[in-house]
């Protein structure tokens, strides 16, 4: 699989807005007590995915200047002028599409870069050694893009048992995350029957962060079109974000580590 094109970058910054902005006014419907501003910046990246946030697309969304809390204003008269969620969607859209090709070229070069994933250190796990957990928290990225970790078995067991040997050598008791992966089969198929029988906290609702928006990334970094069109059709997002975790033993047993 190739890196991604500037085009294909292009589509997944106006397809992600499109589907931020479905989902605002969707969820909006359903909670009419909530704010819709502050359904914008809490259940979106809605302004990452702009010129106006100085940093990358996936860290906590932020910007500069007074421009984005204008256009909240803004989307928000839209969306009090007209609730349905497609019409928020395109209306929404032409008001913001003039400030989001424009961080396309610098995002991509980052994302086809020497180093995307350098804080996970040939690894798609990231975790704290330091962390006062019991459990130790792991946070997942597809640090083998275009790629993805979950086809390439052998780089996933290998960074894995090396999870596991680091926690149980700091005294963890486990291993534990929170995450939409949780859901997915291929995921779900090579973890081990505990961590699986310990799936929680199911949520339906959604956040701004890749534990609930990652799943319409796809492996090489674009849309994934299948998953937008799911959730637009059901309401529903498709893989809830859920917790699990699994001790040293029900890891070592399953890795076979003696």
């Amino acid at each position: 699989m190739e890196k991604k094109t500037l085009e294909e970058h292009k589509e997944y910054l106006r397809e992600c807005v499109k589907l931020s902005l479905w989902v605002i006014a969707d969820w909006k419907n359903k909670n009419p007590q909530e704010d819709i501003i502050w359904t914008m910046d809490a259940r979106t990246a809605l302004v990452n995915h702009t010129i106006l946030n100085p940093a990358t697309l996936y860290d906590f969304p932020t910007y500069e200047g007074s421009k984005w809390p204008e256009l909240k204003k803004e989307l928000r008269a839209i969306y009090e002028e007209n609730n349905d969620p497609n019409n928020f969607e395109e209306k929404g859209f032409k008001l913001l599409e003039p400030y989001i090709y424009g961080r396309a070229e610098e995002d991509l070069e980052g994302i086809n870069g020497p180093d995307p994933f350098c804080q996970y250190k040939d690894s798609w796990a990231r975790y704290d050694l330091t962390s006062k957990d019991e459990y130790l928290e792991i946070h997942m990225a597809n640090s083998i893009y275009p790629k993805s970790f979950l086809a390439d078995e052998d780089y996933f067991f290998s960074r894995l048992k090396k999870v596991v040997l680091d926690a149980e050598a700091h005294g963890f008791k486990g291993l534990k995350t929170q995450s939409w992966l949780n859901e997915l089969p291929s995921w779900k198929s090579k973890m081990p029957k505990e961590w699986n029988d310990s799936i929680t906290n199911r949520r339906f609702d959604i956040e701004w962060h890749l534990g609930f928006w990652g799943q319409f990334l796809t492996s090489n970094q674009c849309f994934n079109k299948k998953l937008g069109d799911k959730f637009r059709e059901t309401g529903v997002v498709p893989y809830p974000m859920s917790s699990a975790q699994c001790s040293i033993e029900g890891f070592n047993k399953h890795l076979g580590i003696a």
